[in-house]
């Protein structure tokens, strides 16, 4: 700290300070100022008129500051090389303006040594003429330059650079604390951060600006223009104007698309009505209704329900929806009308005829038929068998219709059951599959406990040295058919009935038996048994290899699917799958007060190309004791 004594001596008054003493031989204007004026008002009220311990200033707010506000100056030289005399500092680089701080231009500090209120130790103030008063080009002001108070100089307040140009500060609202370049930009129209943008980031400025919106199409059919608000968000949705929309096929008359054309494009108009056909004679009409994009929900030929006239038929109906009845079609009875038909003689029974659409239908008697060997007057001219010879299997057929035969039944198999009708099924045209069926048309079968049994023996015999392999089955069913192959050839039953069926699949190698459940919808394997041959059997690949297929079902619900295979010694095999469904019969056929067929037979699915494949018997049995009748058909059949 620098201390300033003061000695009064007579006239003379010496000044120590910095170590050394300095006489002002005029101290009538050299002295110092009394201090007890009171506070300073100015720099010059701090002047003590000395050189040598710098210009004092008025600062009351420094901390250095005296009683009065005086803040002592800082010394322009070391006390050794002061003059205080001549008021100067003996080196080389002078303190023109004796402010205490020597020239810059020669290693000082002071950037104006001709205005002593110029220098490092001057107070910074904001000025018109941007003048540097500390020597610190990055300092513009003292509070003066922050009114408001938040930190920041005003942009006013500037500092002119050795370079010439202008340093200033950046509070660009020195009247405004919420505006600096610390503050939030908000949309207001306002340089809230002080970066020289405005509503920089902003979707839309300022708050509450309307413009208008969607008014492209304006005026032009329903189209109208809107207004939309700036808001803090951004811009609101365009309010109160109508767009082009897809244009409605109503009776509105309206322009919904803004194109200047009304319901173009559009078959009919919503919500109009037509009529397809008519109410006359068997057609039936439909109205349809125009749907809002101007089209009919569909042709009135697709319309459900709609009939349309059609020729005229013999049918008692007025089929053209003229209002006439059969008019014009020249028929041969009336519609509807009826007569008896046929014999009683031999096989045929009496029937009746209808006519239909102006035609007599078939006779519903049964008719006449060639005559066979089966002790039966076939061609009802009351002889029996007249001009046939007796033979184990006689068939009749006629191109590829399904051929039929009344088989005498072999001795050993006991008697033949009243009525059996065997029915092949199958054509030239189908090389995959044909069908053997057994039925008897006769009086209700009483069922009972019994157990029903059908078995058919097939023969597999080579082409080639490669093993042919076959699949055949044994059926119970409450229907003759033959169905696809993804059915396993099995009928189609109607809904409700369920049938049940053995199939065997067998070559030298392998043989597999299934038992299979089907419906009128699904077949379902329900026990399957597989079992791989040995080596004898495989040796028959090139003979006949004989196996016997068997359905034995118990009307208790116990039922057995088996393959039985016969070779050589060595190769036999039996294979068999089970399963349970009680009261299966009455499933099948329903209770025995109804039942007056069953069906039972065999289907043989074919062979591959290195062999044929025989169906050399077929047994059906029913019994309920092993002495109960039966009945046995043998007839040679190649696949």
């Amino acid at each position: 700290m620098q201390i300033r004594c003061l000695v009064a001596v007579g006239l003379i008054v010496s000044w120590m300070g910095c170590g050394r003493e300095v006489v002002y031989p005029d101290a009538e204007l050299d002295a110092p100022r009394d201090t007890n004026d009171g506070p300073c008002q100015n720099h010059d009220d701090c002047d003590d008129r000395r050189f040598c311990n710098g210009v004092e200033r008025c600062d009351p707010e420094a901390s250095s500051a005296d009683a009065r506000g005086c803040v002592p100056g800082a010394p322009p030289c070391s006390a050794d090389r002061c003059d205080e005399a001549d008021r100067r500092c003996d080196n080389a680089c002078e303190d023109a303006d004796g402010d205490g701080y020597p020239n810059v231009r020669c290693g000082g500090s002071d950037c104006d040594d001709a205005n002593p209120l110029i220098n490092p130790g001057a107070v910074e103030v904001c000025d018109p003429d941007h003048v540097d008063e500390d020597c610190n080009p990055l300092t513009f002001a003292g509070p003066e330059g922050d009114r408001d108070g938040d930190g920041f100089i005003s942009s006013a307040c500037c500092n002119l650079q050795p370079s010439g140009a202008l340093l200033c500060g950046d509070d660009c609202n020195d009247d405004d604390r919420l505006i600096n370049p610390a503050a939030l930009e908000l949309c207001d129209g306002i340089d809230n951060n002080c970066n020289g943008s405005i509503d920089e980031g902003c979707p839309c400025t300022p708050e509450g600006l309307e413009e208008v919106c969607d008014a492209e199409r304006a005026g032009v059919g329903n189209c109208r223009a809107g207004m939309r608000i700036c808001t803090a968000d951004g811009w609101t949705g365009c309010i109160g104007s109508v767009t082009p929309t897809e244009e409605i096929c109503n009776t509105l008359e309206e322009d919904e698309d803004c194109d200047g054309r009304v319901d173009e494009g559009c078959d009919c108009l919503s919500p109009l009505t037509r009529t397809c056909s008519t109410d006359v004679g068997r057609c039936v009409a439909r109205q349809q209704t125009c749907r809002s994009n101007g089209t009919w929900p569909r042709a009135c030929e697709e319309e459900s329900g709609v009939v349309f006239p059609r020729t005229e038929m013999c049918n008692g109906m007025d089929d053209d929806c003229d209002g006439i009845i059969d008019n014009g079609v020249g028929c041969a009875c009336t519609h509807g009308a009826g007569r008896e038909c046929g014999t009683n003689v031999g096989r045929c029974t009496r029937g009746t005829q209808t006519c239909a659409m102006g035609s007599w239908t078939e006779c519903t008697g049964i008719g006449s038929t060639d005559e066979v060997c089966n002790h039966v007057d076939d061609d009802c001219d009351g002889r029996i068998d007249e001009g046939v010879e007796v033979a184990a299997c006689t068939f009749s057929q006629s191109g590829s219709a399904a051929r039929t035969a009344f088989l005498p039944c072999e001795p050993n198999c006991g008697p033949t059951a009243p009525g059996t009708v065997i029915r092949r099924l199958g054509s030239s045209s189908d090389s995959t599959a044909r069908a053997l069926w057994l039925n008897s048309r006769g009086e209700p079968v009483d069922w009972g406990s019994s157990t029903f049994l059908v078995e058919a023996r097939f023969r597999l015999t080579t082409t080639s040295n490669i093993a042919p392999t076959a699949r055949s089955s044994v059926v119970i069913s409450p229907n003759v058919g033959l169905g696809s192959d993804a059915r396993h050839r099995l009928p189609v039953l109607p809904t409700g009935r369920v049938g049940f069926a053995a199939e065997a699949e067998i070559n030298a190698f392998f043989q597999r038996v299934r038992l299979l459940r089907f419906t009128a919808t699904e077949v379902q394997v329900v026990g399957e048994s597989e079992i791989v041959m040995n080596s004898a059997c495989v040796a028959l690949r090139d003979e006949n290899l004989q196996y016997t297929v068997t359905l034995r079902a118990a009307n208790g619900g116990a039922m057995r699917a088996s393959v039985r295979v016969h070779g050589r010694t060595g190769c036999n095999f039996t294979r068999y799958v089970d399963h349970t469904e009680v009261n299966w019969l009455n499933t099948l056929y329903g209770t025995e007060t109804d039942v007056r067929t069953y069906e039972v037979g065999t289907i043989v699915h074919g062979v591959d190309m290195n062999g044929h494949h025989d169906l050399e018997s077929i047994l059906v049995s029913r019994s309920r004791t092993s002495s109960e009748r039966g009945f046995c058909h043998r007839c040679p059949w190649r696949i």
